[in-house]
């Protein structure tokens, strides 16, 4: 588990088995996490964008 400052869980990962007994992992990220994520994707399409104008 992932947890901020003041000790609230804000990411953790978990391992689930399939129906055929593999087993797979799983995570889950916070909502901080998919919002900085968010924002990466969009500097790095906009710097995509603007160098293939030059």
């Amino acid at each position: 588990m992932d947890r901020d400052a003041d000790g609230t869980i804000v990411g953790s990962t978990g391992y689930e088995c399939s129906r055929d007994g593999r087993v797979r992992g799983s995570a889950q990220k916070s909502q901080t996490q998919e919002r900085q994520d968010d924002e990466w994707r969009a500097r790095r399409a906009d710097h995509q964008r603007a160098r293939s104008r030059s």
